[in-house]
């Protein structure tokens, strides 16, 4: 219910969901459909593992959107010492709401995920069972589209080459390492 209904303006009130007067949607929603007249799947890269500047986050709610040691410092699975906390409820949502928006919004195939071991970190381990993985497999959306998973980061036990699953391709640091030598 906005607060104009219940008798007080809000300046929300006047905020639309349309954004077809942007330029970058248009031009991304005509890229997309460009790529696909041509038979390319559009597969975007990600980050949800960490955010870039956490400043904004630390006045909404530290404790629950970024990930914490016990005492009180910010875990360091991502190498940026400030990585998002996928283990809450309202990080989930945010990131599987802004996945759904891509693919309904502008018509992306799928996603590369940045360092996706981290988002599957519940109690500060690896869970490849998680709520996360639940999540995707069940929508009606996002189990229609492609995921890839950079499947390791950089806390303990982050290295989960071959353990993601079902549903999901994984990158291989080994074999590309290899392959480079060769």
């Amino acid at each position: 219910m906005s607060s104009s209904s219940r008798g007080t303006p809000s300046p929300w009130d006047t905020v639309t969901a349309d954004s077809s007067g942007a330029s970058q949607v248009v031009e991304l929603q005509e890229a997309v459909q460009a790529f696909h007249r041509n038979g390319i799947a559009v597969i975007l890269d990600v980050v949800y593992n960490h955010v870039g500047e956490p400043n904004h986050l630390f006045r909404i709610d530290k404790l629950y959107y970024l990930e914490n040691n016990p005492d009180g410092s910010l875990t360091n699975w991502s190498g940026c010492g400030n990585d998002l906390r996928c283990g809450s409820a309202m990080t989930r949502r945010l990131v599987i709401e802004s996945l759904i928006h891509l693919v309904t919004h502008y018509g992306v195939d799928g996603f590369r995920f940045d360092l996706a071991s981290a988002l599957a970190r519940e109690l500060h381990e690896v869970d490849r069972l998680g709520a996360f993985f639940d999540i995707l497999r069940q929508d009606p959306v996002l189990s229609e589209v492609k995921l890839i998973a950079e499947p390791w980061d950089l806390g303990e036990g982050g290295y989960q080459v071959g353990n993601f699953p079902l549903g999901w391709a994984e990158w291989n640091d080994r074999y590309r390492n290899g392959m480079r030598a060769y």
